[in-house]
């Protein structure tokens, strides 16, 4: 714990157990997952008011095939073949039916932006004592992908060791 709170941003010093602030967050890969299903559910809720819709057909094809000694029915097998004619007009008539269903509701349009406000945020992994170095991953709000950073100290200066965003461009 004292680890954690030494390798908090320096603008985060003195705040004891700290766990989320406006611009920072420390989640577990479980939090945020729990995080987002909470919102898709929320997102969804109140869709079952529409009038029912029944899905586009789904053509079931019964492809057997035996993997070792074991007899593997595949249905959907027609589907694998991404460049087919009848896959791409399958895929537009599930995405037609599912606009169709969810829509764009004001409920809808909500839970996206307040989701947008909650995982925009700065975060940190780790952290990781080797020797008298400590390093940690660090996400800052706007960036895709987390960098990995070293401190020679528990309050020492932040060293970027492998910043993937250049490798972009």
């Amino acid at each position: 714990m004292e680890l954690e709170r030494a390798l908090r941003p320096k603008s985060l010093m003195g705040q004891e157990d700290l766990a989320v602030t406006s611009r920072t967050v420390f989640l577990t890969s479980g939090a945020a997952a729990a995080l987002v299903g909470a919102a898709l559910l929320l997102a969804t809720s109140g869709c079952g008011s529409k009038p029912a819709i029944p899905p586009p057909a789904t053509r079931v094809e019964d492809v057997v095939e035996t993997l070792h000694g074991t007899e593997v029915h595949d249905p959907y097998r027609w589907l694998e073949d991404m460049d087919s004619p009848e896959t791409k007009a399958w895929i537009a008539a599930q995405n037609d039916y599912t606009k169709a269903v969810f829509g764009v509701s004001e409920q809808r349009v909500e839970t996206s932006e307040r989701l947008t406000r909650l995982l925009h945020v700065d975060s940190y992994y780790g952290p990781y004592a080797r020797g008298q170095r400590y390093f940690f991953i660090r996400r800052l709000a706007l960036q895709d992908q987390p960098s990995i950073i070293m401190r020679e100290s528990l309050r020492g200066e932040d060293i970027v060791l492998v910043d993937p965003l250049p490798w972009s461009e």
